[in-house]
């Protein structure tokens, strides 16, 4: 089976998915049937805090699965839903309950909804009202039908659908779902005389109100004898009819005829009929004169792609607009004050988007976002720029992934689809926001996730990096894979070497190529070891599949051995708080290759510093363990026993204890537990250490030595 993350105690310091792995590497290498990937296993659903969902949001690719223990329900709202939707796809079963508003599970929610609906075991509507969605969303939906049944089953509630568009056939279909409790129609003249007897119907009142109904279309439909006289029959059903023309229509040349037509219409539809211009901010700049010249017959204007210069020219006409997008250089919207003066003047409600032109710099995109505030930021630009950032260390995009609506891909078409080429992981960040006609070039593909790769359409080829625990028993399905250019093993340690020299041998030489590299990761003991049956270090590094080596628990004296050998890339120390101290050994510890730091024998007054020039241990980042040894005076009470719930800290050695200590030491549950692991060393008078051993019904595991002191 897989390995389990434990995750320990409602509220309390976690381990992230990216730590526990690194620590129990090696255990998992040495079990070949964890290949599934790991099972985080969370003590109550309370324990799946927005800051552990998004750890394993993060770290999703490494996760089999997530199981919630005891009969509570993992519960999130609609937002959260679509926040952690990747995380909540891991659930071992329908363990998610979702309660909000209607409101709030409907609009962009819905979908998230829909996407998850195998994890959902119920959903609860708060203040039984219904759930508003438009047509569109409803009609892509794969579960509506059964999305609607939880949402009846939670509330009085059911759907509220907006927007309507539809023939006869789907409008009954809609009028016959009793989870449809209201339509709103947004149509043109020939739907609704399609629709015209069932929106009149009397049994139909309820759930096509009156008002319901907005006639939209062009001028030209609309201005037939038909059309006036199916507007007039619908009578109260209709609450607008808007005329819908293109920016680039509204010219010199046939304004006049415009409002020739528009003030013809008889005097019932023209008290609810208005103008809606939609188009390019280009367009409407250019005929801005004759946009206005309609007056009061424009009720709204929406533009599309203004630059930020093209803002000021619209000025006189912005009372007008009920939407605009910015498209524009990060350079334009970064610069001085020019975004936060449009949100002033336009407001944040009007500006529907933001998109920059190419991929901006972290700076300038900070600039942005800052100024934008809630206004949904994307970025557009070719796929080799694109590529270029997502293949930095410190991409923007990649960074920036939960903080962009969308990346356009400008060059890609159906006949030359542009080739993106980035990790799986940024793959799974990005998949849902990167638009237009792309295929896909993975990188650091994990086992788990490559099965479904070959069957995705989009995907055209993958490398896979995993650790040696998954691939071993798999290493030649992999390999005979069409879409596989590489497979690279993580994690290997030196006993695992002599199987994949034996399994490298075999492969034929297409295979060969294809099978690029080895990283190991193995103790320092096991390193240098020249016992003649294990590889030691200079072999290994010998060895061409072997690209990198990373050497854990290494003495300080054993930094100069394992830096000598260039392969060497990564030295984690693990060693006494006393050599770590050693003047004569600052040196070796501050090579470049040493990146961590496990320290035994740590006292109290080392892990926060303070006075007298003490080092701060927890606020190191280079330290990544501490094995606490003290007195107990220096480890018991409130104050104390919240420094030694760090995550930091692996073990807690409390030393010089009495017997009255022992309880509060021991304690591993409410506010006074201790989180991390304790052994307890008491120091007592022969009299109470008797009388507590005589009245222990069960061992205390913790207490592991009785010194009697004598008065």
């Amino acid at each position: 089976m897989a390995l389990s993350i434990q995750i320990r105690g409602a509220g309390t310091a976690y381990t992230s998915v990216a730590a526990a792995k690194t620590a129990d590497d090696l255990a998992k290498a040495a079990n070949p049937s964890s290949a599934g990937g790991w099972t985080v296993t969370a003590a109550t659903k309370d324990d799946l805090t927005s800051g552990v969902l998004t750890d394993l949001a993060t770290n999703r690719s490494s996760i089999g699965s997530i199981a919630v223990n005891g009969a509570n329900k993992l519960v999130l709202t609609g937002d959260q839903v679509k926040a952690y939707k990747d995380v909540v796809l891991k659930l071992s079963d329908a363990s998610l309950v979702v309660t909000d508003t209607g409101a709030e599970l409907g609009s962009e929610n819905y979908s998230s909804l829909d996407a998850v609906y195998t994890k959902i075991f119920s959903i609860n509507v708060t203040g039984n009202a219904n759930v508003p969605i438009e047509y569109r969303d409803y009609q892509a939906s794969s579960h509506e039908q059964a999305l609607e049944t939880l949402i009846d089953a939670g509330s009085t509630g059911g759907m509220a659908i907006a927007n309507f568009s539809g023939n006869s056939t789907a409008l009954t279909a809609l009028l016959g779902d009793a989870d449809v409790k209201t339509i709103t129609m947004k149509d043109g003249i020939a739907n609704l005389t399609a629709n015209k007897a069932a929106i009149l119907l009397a049994g139909n009142a309820s759930q096509i109100a009156t008002g319901s109904v907005k006639v939209y279309d062009t001028l030209a439909n609309i201005n037939t004898d038909a059309a006036k006289t199916l507007i007039t029959d619908l009578g109260t059903k209709v609450s607008a009819v808007v005329i819908k023309i293109s920016a680039a229509d509204i010219t010199a040349a046939n304004v006049l005829t415009t409002k020739a037509a528009f003030d013809a219409l008889p005097d019932a539809i023209k008290a609810k009929s208005s103008i809606e211009i939609t188009g390019s901010a280009a367009y409407i700049v250019k005929n801005a004169a004759d946009i206005t010249s309609l007056g009061d017959r424009v009720s709204s204007i929406e533009g599309t792609g203004a630059s930020i210069a093209n803002l000021s020219a619209l000025s006189s006409l912005r009372s007008k607009f009920t939407s605009i997008s910015i498209t524009d250089t990060a350079a334009n919207i970064a610069k001085n004050t020019a975004l936060a003066d449009a949100v002033t003047s336009w407001t944040s409600a009007k500006i529907s988007g933001i998109k920059i032109s190419a991929v901006p710099s972290s700076a300038d995109l900070t600039k942005i976002r800052t100024a934008a505030g809630s206004i949904a930021i994307s970025v557009s630009d070719t796929s080799a720029n694109i590529n270029k950032d997502l293949a930095l260390t410190n991409s923007v995009i990649g960074a920036n992934s939960s903080n962009l609506a969308s990346i356009d891909v400008k060059d890609g078409t159906v006949l030359k689809k542009a080739v993106m080429k980035m990790s799986n992981d940024q793959y799974n960040s990005l998949k849902d926001k990167l638009t237009g006609q792309n295929t896909f070039n993975l990188s650091a593909v994990a086992y788990i996730d490559s099965a479904a790769l070959d069957s995705n359409a989009s995907v055209v080829n993958y490398s896979v990096k995993d650790a040696y625990s998954s691939i071993s028993a798999n290493l030649s399905t992999l390999l005979a894979r069409s879409k596989v250019l590489s497979v690279a093993v993580a994690n290997a340690t030196v006993a695992n070497m002599t199987t994949i020299n034996t399994a490298y041998a075999a492969l034929s030489a297409a295979d060969k190529l294809k099978f690029k590299s080895v990283s190991v990761t193995d103790t320092s003991a096991n390193l240098l070891s020249t016992t003649a049956n294990i590889v030691n270090l200079k072999t290994l590094s010998a060895n061409k599949l072997v690209t990198s080596i990373n050497a854990t628990d290494a003495a300080i004296d054993k930094i100069t051995s394992l830096t000598a050998v260039s392969k060497v890339a990564d030295i984690k120390v693990l060693d006494t708080d006393e050599n770590f101290r050693l003047a004569s050994n600052a040196k070796l510890i501050a090579d470049k290759k040493v990146t961590g730091f496990s320290l035994t024998g740590v006292v109290k007054a080392r892990l926060t510093g303070g006075t007298n020039l003490l080092p701060d241990y927890l606020g190191n980042s280079k330290i990544t363990s501490i094995s606490v040894s003290d007195d107990a005076t220096n480890i018991k009470g409130s104050s104390n026993r919240t420094i030694m719930n760090n995550a930091k800290i692996s073990s807690i050695t409390a030393n010089s204890t009495l017997i009255a200590d022992i309880a509060e030491l021991s304690a591993t549950t409410g506010n006074d537990a201790y989180l991390n692991p304790v052994s307890i060393n008491v120091s007592d008078s022969w009299a109470n250490i008797k009388t507590w051993v005589t009245a222990q019904a069960t061992d205390n595991a913790k207490v592991k030595s009785l010194n009697i002191v004598r008065p």
